[in-house]
């Protein structure tokens, strides 16, 4: 309780593969997912179904590219807007 964790969930539509991080290390990936890109809405803050609590510090949505499929270094700074942002979203204190 009381700790910070960075999560990540990224998604590879080339290679239909699904990619989950905790504090920059890849615990899960999960290939043959298709998430169709049809999509026009998206829920935060949603109780999934009560295996995370917590807050979102910032939400970015990318196509074209998967950002991580390995492990990575923990950004010290927020995202920033680039080619493949979709949307970005960061919320302050």
């Amino acid at each position: 309780m009381g700790t910070f964790h960075h999560y990540e969930i990224d998604y590879s539509h080339s290679n239909r593969t699904v990619y989950v991080f905790a504090d920059g290390v890849l615990v899960l990936s999960q290939s043959d997912i298709v998430i169709e890109r049809i999509g026009r809405y998206v829920e935060l803050g949603l109780n999934f179904y009560n295996m995370f609590r917590g807050s979102v510090s910032e939400f970015i949505l990318k196509d074209g590219i998967c950002t991580h499929t390995s492990d990575f270094t923990l950004p010290t700074e927020p995202y920033e807007v680039d080619e493949y942002t979709v949307s970005l979203l960061h919320f302050d204190k």
